[in-house]
């Protein structure tokens, strides 16, 4: 069903497209050639492995740490990262992240964190709205995880050792995700079975999620990027718009969560605030961090923009979270 944002949400989506990814927004097509490479500094590199065939974009590309950190592991695998891409649920990529980042240049400085850890990376692209609207990309995100489960030896990857995090939209779904697989009620309301276990996700690393849709009226385009998606005229009162307030639904159970809120909108922190009261509520660690103010403005994406005083301090305490939930 066609909404009254999904016109302008196209126009965003095409402009977007067009200066960016020289493509089509859905595809069932292979981003580029598959490689298998080591990279200069020690990093394996395998691309557009396809993880689906249901939807489209439905390919994902894996880091694996230095050699010294593949052998150490043994074989049961280094832990993963799972990770999704922002740009509203309308564009975006697994490899330079989201365009309406402050300094969308790539993501390998950032996947540094993880590899340097001895963690392996995983950064998975999805289906976009209007053409594919919620929840496939949450749909998408347990094919990535059932695949995981299914092959992640094959690649030195240990799917009982797995975060799972995204950025603004990838934030979104990484949010959803964390309950549908927390909470069988909750999960009952999706139209797909979680292929994995609760126990196997050890942490969620929710970078700006924007979950609060009752703030999104403003002239950035929030109302029209997530009332496309969600598929509903009415995105603050919607059967779907309800369902993805996830602090609303969490009951008793939820994975421990890093969450990040940036200067850019009120809504980011709000969002990141109101996950975090729910979750010190029910006694689940949350760990939020939100850069003093000393620091200046930082802008969405920070986290990503390791070379600033924010993004540097946010990745410090980042780590020290994934140590405590790895049991490290």
């Amino acid at each position: 069903m066609k909404t009254k944002f999904d016109r302008r949400a196209r126009f965003i989506q095409n402009t977007a497209c067009r200066k960016y990814f020289k493509r089509k927004p859905n595809s069932f097509d292979a981003q580029s050639e598959a490689v298998d490479i080591v990279r200069e500094d020690g990093v394996r590199v395998i691309t557009d492995i396809p993880y689906g065939a249901k939807y489209p974009n439905s390919f994902l590309d894996i880091y694996l740490p230095k050699k010294e950190w593949m052998e150490s592991a043994g074989e049961n695998g280094v832990p993963v990262f799972v990770y999704f891409h922002g740009g509203g649920f309308l564009f975006g990529n697994r490899r330079m992240g989201d365009p309406l980042t402050k300094d969308p240049t790539g993501m390998r400085e950032w996947f540094g964190y993880f590899l340097d850890k001895g963690i392996g990376v995983v950064s998975a692209s999805y289906a976009f709205a209007p053409e594919y609207r919620f929840p496939v990309q949450i749909e998408q995100v347990d094919q990535v995880l059932g695949f995981l489960g299914g092959h992640g030896k094959e690649y030195g990857l240990d799917s009982d050792q797995m975060l799972l995090g995204g950025g603004s939209a990838g934030a979104d779904m990484t949010e959803i995700y964390g309950l549908v697989i927390s909470d069988s009620s909750y999960a009952a309301q999706f139209p797909f079975v979680p292929t994995v276990r609760r126990e196997q996700i050890k942490g969620l690393i929710i970078d700006e999620a924007a979950l609060c849709f009752h703030t999104f009226k403003n002239p950035k385009g929030m109302d029209t990027m997530l009332g496309c998606w969600v598929g509903e005229e009415d995105f603050l009162h919607g059967p779907n718009s309800i369902l993805c307030d996830v602090p609303e639904h969490i009951a008793d159970s939820y994975i421990p969560t890093f969450v990040t809120g940036s200067t850019a909108d009120h809504f980011f922190i709000q969002s990141a605030l109101k996950l975090k009261v729910k979750l010190d509520e029910i006694g689940v660690r949350c760990d939020l961090y939100y850069p003093p103010l000393s620091m200046g403005e930082f802008g969405h994406g920070f986290l990503s923009q390791a070379e600033t005083p924010a993004g540097k301090a946010g990745n410090e305490k980042m780590i020290r979270f994934i140590d405590a939930v790895l049991g490290k």
